[in-house]
């Protein structure tokens, strides 16, 4: 059973009926959430949106039938939304597969969602495809692959890394990460030039 909710049409009564929902596991036994047209970090005027968009997202910290999240923003996800993932990544142990695509989210927002999957044991498929991380966003995911034996499918296509000797030296222990990314060998690595003979003298 799939659950389909756009942000933009979900007034705080609903909200607060869905939240209770969530949280004390009560109503239809829903497998799937979709989050939509959340609102953007230039939508100023979607604030009630925004907040809704946390309150039901926080809620399941406890929940114990969702096992998938889908989150579409209407643009450029607002900054606080990645904190509210993160701080249920903490707590749920049922979630599996959060699918993040094109949320705009930064090395900021990567780092928060990052940290709190280090210690998650539920979490199997991940998307982070055509998120603006960068070489510090991707640095923050290689630290999570070392301390996360669960995650089984991880999706970083369209992430902006730049790949240079300086951050291969950083990710080249992690065998996941250069997995998911179809980064050479140490070996294959060693016979490409290095960042030092790459600068101007």
């Amino acid at each position: 059973r799939v659950l389909y909710l756009p942000m933009d049409r979900i007034d705080l009564v609903c909200a607060k009926t869905i939240t209770m929902m969530t949280t004390k596991n009560v109503g239809p036994p829903f497998e799937e959430l979709h989050l939509s047209n959340l609102p953007s970090e230039e939508h100023t005027e979607s604030e009630s949106s925004r907040k809704i968009a946390s309150m039901i997202i926080s809620s399941l910290k406890q929940n114990k039938h969702i096992k998938k999240l889908h989150i579409t923003p209407q643009d450029v996800l607002h900054q606080s939304i990645p904190s509210s993932i993160a701080s249920i990544l903490y707590d749920n142990t049922v979630l599996t597969s959060l699918n993040l695509r094109g949320c705009g989210i930064s090395h900021a927002g990567a780092t928060k969602i990052s940290c709190a999957l280090a210690s998650n044991s539920s979490i199997t498929v991940l998307d982070l495809s055509n998120n603006p991380l960068g070489n510090a966003g991707i640095c923050s995911v290689a630290l999570t692959l070392e301390l996360n034996s669960t995650i089984q499918k991880l999706k970083l296509s369209g992430t902006n890394i730049v790949l240079n000797y300086f951050i291969y030296e950083s990710i080249s222990n992690c065998y996941s990460l250069r997995y998911f990314l179809s980064i050479p060998s140490r070996k294959e690595w060693g016979q490409l030039p290095r960042l030092r003979d790459q600068l101007p003298s």
